[in-house]
């Protein structure tokens, strides 16, 4: 079955954040949930992945034969971090290494496989709900492609 080009992209980003392996950073989980967090149940080390309103980039449109329309797609990017009472690792430290290794996973091809223009460099930002019983680490990264005016399946 072929994907949009959209699609292939958030299935690529979500095989490069599968692919994490840090000392005490890998995923347990990398889930893009149904809705706002739908069927997510926060884990220790679980990713989550959403993606945000996306915006025309005039810019790097192109009228013509054949016309082609950039967008600019932002995902958002949570890691869920519940240590155990039994951990002496520092939350900071793990939100840390947390944001190095998912800047680091997707920055590694940020034209991923040549279906985007480039990546953004990722901005991040941590997440610390009173009484929810869980921190998190939010990555946000915006994802410029191009596909034809009339064919979001076809790169452009």
């Amino acid at each position: 079955m072929s994907y949009p080009i959209i699609e292939q992209i958030a299935q690529l980003i979500v095989t490069a954040l599968e692919a994490i392996d840090s000392e005490g950073i890998t995923p347990v989980e990398v889930h893009r949930p149904d809705g706002l967090l739908g069927d997510l149940s926060p884990r220790h080390q679980t990713i989550a992945m959403f993606q945000d309103d996306p915006t025309w980039e005039q810019g790097l449109s192109s009228p013509g034969n054949p016309p082609a329309v950039a967008v600019r797609q932002p995902f958002v990017i949570l890691w869920f971090c519940i240590p155990s009472q039994d951990s002496t690792t520092p939350v900071d430290r793990l939100l840390n290494t947390a944001v190095a290794e998912i800047v680091k996973a997707v920055m590694a091809d940020p034209q991923w496989s040549t279906l985007a223009i480039g990546t953004d460099p990722p901005a991040w930002d941590f997440l610390r709900p009173l009484d929810v019983g869980w921190e998190a680490a939010r990555v946000r990264l915006d994802v410029v492609y191009r596909t034809a005016e009339n064919d979001p399946y076809t790169q452009a």
